[in-house]
């Protein structure tokens, strides 16, 4: 019995050193695999400067290999001469000296490769934070647009119609209205933007308005688009108050607060400017 007990050991021991010898192997083999295998990345040709838009591509790169152990390694941030990489380099303005012979890498260039092409985006504010804000366009027509009158830099609300299954489960539908947002930002009207090219000769119509919002904003403006209709109340420039209390109109709901806002804006114009 012991006999089988100690052939049992010795099998079972070759058969973990044979697994264990294999793995090594075939580690070491990949290690040598990768260590031979090279990868073709983009380094200048010459000495440039900061600020400079560089020339084609084919007077600005040269193609180098290097072993892609060595870039896994160090974590090197070249540029792989690809073709997309090379279209994406046609024309870039480097924000950074670079000299003959360094690696190409995407943190050389400025995030702003062609100014002409990027006034709108630095347009884009920052909130109170200093996190900048995302532009989203929302399609509008002339009525929702308060007849085309609501121009950039303007602030308005944005109120959502939706249109919804009845909660009573006979096939109908229940509609409500509610403000979506308050005070928003209006970037642009169309393509038209304070310090644009266009901006001379600004069209006196448009079908979108474009928004500073922030990424949740975006998301509901998204939906809303995509599931509900979208009206803009324009506000004075001097206004900024938050409405606390906001409301869900549904018929139900105007049935039962009509007269007290008849009472409510009976008040406020005998009392107020007009």
């Amino acid at each position: 019995m012991k006999n089988y007990l100690v052939l049992g050991i010795s099998v079972l021991a070759g058969v973990l050193s044979f697994f264990f010898i294999t793995n090594k192997i075939d580690a070491e083999r990949k290690r040598l695999e990768g260590s031979s295998q090279r990868v073709q990345v983009l380094a200048y040709k010459t000495n440039f400067s900061a600020g400079q838009y560089l020339p084609a591509p084919a007077s600005s790169f040269t193609v180098v290999k290097l072993p892609k152990s060595t870039i896994d390694k160090y974590r090197l941030p070249v540029v792989p001469a690809t073709k997309e990489n090379l279209q994406n380099l046609k024309v870039p303005q480097l924000s950074s000296d670079v000299k003959r012979g360094q690696f190409v890498r995407w943190g050389d260039f400025s995030i702003t490769q062609n100014k002409a092409d990027n006034k709108f985006a630095v347009t884009i504010p920052k909130d109170s934070r200093g996190i900048h804000y995302r532009a989203i366009s929302v399609n509008v027509d002339n009525t929702s647009s308060v007849s085309n009158l609501i121009k950039a830099n303007d602030h308005v609300d944005i109120i959502a119609t939706f249109r919804f299954p009845s909660q009573s489960g006979k096939g109908n539908l229940d509609i409500v209205t509610l403000t979506l947002l308050q005070n928003v930002f209006v970037l642009a009207t169309g393509q038209n933007y304070p310090n644009s090219d266009s901006v001379g000769r600004r069209a006196k119509s448009y079908n979108t308005l474009t928004f500073a919002v922030n990424a949740k904003e975006a998301e509901m403006l998204t939906f809303a688009q995509q599931f509900g209709k979208l009206n803009f109340t324009l506000r004075n420039p001097d206004d900024v108050y938050y409405e606390k209390e906001i409301q869900s109109v549904d018929f139900k709901y105007l049935e039962k607060n009509i007269q007290s806002y008849l009472k409510e804006r009976e008040k406020n114009t005998t009392q107020g400017n007009f």
